[in-house]
């Protein structure tokens, strides 16, 4: 029996515009936080990453701050109005072929998971999975190991585990661990090649599991 895995950000949905106007709310929040200019956030935010041992900004924000997580996730991605960044809704075209998909299908994103169900919920997804794992259930992100162990240990006794991402260092570590990969590369101008790893360029080529 197949574990499908899916990014979320990039793969199962366009982020092109999301992540920019997440980047100016975030930035904003953090300014007013951290009490410092906008044009010294990046600095600060590295600085706060090393000193809490996190790769997650947000996560060191609320630390140094005693921020409670979900009210720094509210201010920041949940702030967002999905129907001002260009995102797809309903996305007829991914659920028919998430829902042709033998095989138990979960969610497995760097961002929070409370985010992922939000988007996913808007364009009409969430209910194709069974889980979402986000950083609320990982301790460190995607290529970390630590993170496809969570994944592992949470959905135990599959054949196969298939990672569909947009990102060929996070695909490079699962395969690592012995899953199939699939680059979901549309819209990258990411010139690598993609060694051991299935390419597709659009969402509707994962018809050829079927």
């Amino acid at each position: 029996m197949n574990l499908w895995v899916f990014d979320n950000d990039g793969t199962l949905y366009d982020d092109t515009f999301s992540a920019k106007e997440f980047t100016r709310i975030s930035s904003g929040y953090y300014s007013k936080v951290l009490g410092i200019s906008l044009d010294k956030i990046t600095d600060e935010i590295d600085k706060l990453k090393d000193k809490w041992g996190t790769e997650f900004s947000i996560v060191a924000v609320a630390k140094e701050h005693g921020i409670d997580f979900a009210a720094a996730v509210e201010n920041t991605y949940l702030a967002l109005d999905l129907t001002q960044c260009g995102i797809k809704a309903p996305d007829q075209e991914r659920m028919r072929i998430l829902n042709s998909l033998p095989g138990r299908k979960i969610v497995f994103t760097n961002n929070p998971s409370v985010w992922a169900r939000k988007v996913l919920s808007y364009t009409g997804l969430a209910d194709c999975f069974s889980d979402f794992i986000g950083m609320e259930e990982i301790t460190r992100p995607k290529p970390a190991s630590e993170a496809y162990q969570a994944v592992e240990e949470r959905h135990e006794g599959f054949d196969r585990i298939i990672l569909c991402d947009d990102s060929l260092k996070n695909l490079e570590a699962a395969r690592l661990r012995g899953w199939t990969t699939v680059w979901h590369r549309a819209g990258s101008s990411q010139a690598e090649k993609a060694e051991g790893h299935i390419t597709i360029s659009s969402f509707d080529e994962l018809d050829q599991f079927l």
